[in-house]
């Protein structure tokens, strides 16, 4: 399974530490020098060599940056939901390319400044040149201090998503809070389920896998907070967190809590479906009745008197139902 476009990135460090780190580890650079050669020549390598460290630590730095940053060309559709959360593609494009600029200036800095130093007849001159060069490196870096900030958020809000295989099948398991979603993830799921936030939210995305053959994975991804309430009771981001759920291949289970034991009625968790089926009209929704066991007959008579379709009974805490479910995905999907 591929892993998740963010989770290789690096801690973009801020300027002033970078500024910190270089011209600190600069300062103890040495260069290969004959004892006896004569002052200037030793004032010119060793200066030489500390504008070589200080660009070779800097450069070092952004260029891992800018690699480790998923290409924004070819990030899945999802992922890029996801980062929309934290910036625009364009802000990130900026981002990157001013990154990149910064990175090619202290290289011209380094080269330019020792030919500089190379022609001086008189150390404290070489020292001169190596002082102007480390400003304007630090200059560069602190100009583009937002940049690196960015970029440490992204990677601070986005690393530990769980990795989505946006290609792969997938069961997106909805309904209000108590219904049984999780137990239904944990119930079909081969292994321990994953989880990790939504950025800017305490939203998290559990996922949950299930092989189904030797080269084929079904996804199970229940995503509290989001799928579980009207969409009136929604901020802005948490809308833009649902509509990178679009971009997930599968369908969606929607889960009733036939009992009410919730404390959401029938009728409620009825409205949030109707919601739900116009958010995603193109995904297919399997309606399952948990908590079975719980429920009067009044309140089953109730059930299927609301909902268009039930397709399925379970008592997902005993494991009752949750096979029938698993092949009913699997039909549904086609994967059968």
């Amino acid at each position: 399974m591929s892993s998740q476009p963010f989770s290789k990135m690096i801690e973009a460090a801020s300027a002033e530490e970078l500024i910190d780190r270089a011209f600190r580890e600069a300062m103890k650079a040495g260069a290969d020098i004959p004892e006896r050669a004569p002052p200037i020549v030793k004032a010119r390598r060793r200066e030489e060599a500390r504008v070589r460290k200080a660009a070779s630590i800097i450069s070092r730095h952004l260029r891992k940056l800018l690699k480790r940053t998923p290409s924004l060309e070819r990030i899945p559709p999802f992922y890029a939901s996801l980062l929309e959360l934290v910036a625009s593609k364009e802000r990130v494009k900026q981002a990157l390319k001013k990154l990149a600029r910064t990175m090619r200036i202290v290289g011209e800095i380094e080269r330019e400044s020792i030919r500089k130093i190379r022609r001086v007849q008189d150390p404290l001159e070489a020292a001169k040149i190596r002082k102007a060069a480390f400003g304007r490196m630090a200059s560069l870096l602190r100009d583009a201090d937002e940049e690196l900030a960015l970029l440490r958020e992204i990677r601070a809000k986005l690393k530990d998503v769980p990795s989505i295989d946006v290609e792969k099948p997938a069961a997106i398991i909805a309904g209000y809070p108590g219904v049984g979603k999780s137990t239904i993830v944990q119930g079909i799921s081969t292994a321990k389920p994953k989880i990790g936030s939504y950025p800017f939210t305490t939203k998290e995305i559990i996922l949950g896998h299930l092989k189904l053959k030797d080269d084929l994975m079904l996804q199970v991804v229940d995503t509290p907070g989001l799928l579980d309430r009207p969409l009136s009771e929604r901020n802005r981001i948490e809308l833009q967190a649902i509509a990178a759920l679009k971009h997930l291949k599968g369908v969606i289970v929607f889960v009733v809590d036939a009992a009410e034991a919730n404390g959401f009625t029938l009728e409620q968790q009825c409205s949030l479906l109707r919601e739900i089926k116009k958010m995603f009209p193109e995904k297919p929704i399997i309606t399952v009745l948990n908590k079975v066991d719980l429920a009067t007959k009044d309140k089953l008579e109730r059930a299927y008197k609301l909902f268009e379709k039930i397709d399925l009974e379970t008592v997902a805490s005993e494991g009752i139902g949750l096979r029938e479910l698993l092949n009913l995905v699997i039909k549904t999907l086609g994967l059968s």
